[in-house]
């Protein structure tokens, strides 16, 4: 019994290689053909309603959320928070003064 399947899988592996071979022109996946068998597409047919409300629903969802925030971010003014005030034309001076020493 051993004999019979070890001689199947060599005949398998022997029709597999002479099928992938250039001469024969046979091969599993040819080159330029890109799409799905149409077991793969029957499998995923009945998921493609669920997977665009999924992508339609984190879509909204991420939006929700920028829009959100942009206005959380709009309604700070900071009003509350005191501004120095502003320098006086002799600190601007010493300001200016200070930054040509250091830069010769």
């Amino acid at each position: 019994m051993s004999t019979n399947s070890s001689n199947a899988k060599s005949s398998t592996v022997v029709r597999l290689a002479n099928s992938q071979t250039k001469n024969t022109g046979e091969k599993y996946a040819p080159y330029g053909e890109y799409h799905f068998r149409q077991s793969i597409e029957r499998g995923r047919s009945r998921y493609s309603i669920r997977n665009v409300f999924t992508a339609l629903g984190l879509a909204g969802a991420c939006t929700g959320i920028y829009f959100y925030s942009l206005h959380a971010v709009k309604q700070e003014d900071f009003s509350d928070v005191p501004m120095p005030p502003e320098p006086t034309a002799e600190e601007k001076a010493e300001f200016e003064r200070k930054i040509k020493e250091e830069a010769s």
